[in-house]
C-alpha cells in the first residue's frame, strides 16, 4: 500500500508538471504566431494578394480558378472592414488590424500558412531594401 500511495503520488506530480508545461508552451507558440502575423510596414494591397494566391480555392472548378486580383478587386476588398471570400477563396482575414488574427485563414488554407507568407513578404521587403 506504501508504494502505491508513492507511485500515486510521482504520477501525479508528473501529471500537474505537464499540464503546467503544456500551458507554457502554448503561451510562447500564442505569442510567436503574433509576432510571425505582424504586418506593419508591409504594403496592403502586397499582403491581400499574396494571401490571396496562396488560398485554396473551395469550388470544384478550381482549374479555372485563377492566382491573380486586378487592382478594383483588391480595393474593393480592402475597403471592407473584414475579408470573408474572393471570389472563390476563403481569406477571413482584417487587414485593417496588426497583427493579425490567422486563425480563420489557416483553418481554411493550412497550419500557418498566413505566417509562412507574411514572412516571405518581410524577407523579400528586406532583400529589396538591401539591394537599393
Amino acid at each position: 500500500m506504501k508504494y502505491l500511495n508513492m507511485f500515486l503520488s510521482v504520477v501525479l506530480l508528473f501529471s500537474i508538471g505537464n499540464i503546467l508545461g503544456m500551458e507554457v508552451s502554448k503561451q510562447q507558440e500564442k505569442k510567436q504566431e503574433i509576432s510571425d502575423s505582424d504586418i506593419s510596414g508591409l504594403d496592403k494591397k502586397e499582403v491581400l494578394r499574396a494571401l490571396y494566391k496562396w488560398a485554396q480555392p473551395q469550388s470544384k472548378i478550381f482549374l479555372f480558378s485563377d492566382d491573380y486580383l486586378t487592382d478594383t478587386e483588391v480595393e474593393q476588398a480592402l475597403s471592407k472592414r473584414s475579408i470573408d471570400y474572393i471570389k472563390d477563396r476563403a481569406m477571413k482575414i482584417n487587414l485593417h488590424e496588426s497583427p493579425l488574427d490567422t486563425r480563420l485563414y489557416n483553418e481554411n488554407n493550412g497550419h500557418r500558412t498566413a505566417e509562412w507568407v507574411i514572412a516571405n513578404l518581410k524577407a523579400k521587403k528586406t532583400t529589396n531594401s538591401t539591394r537599393k
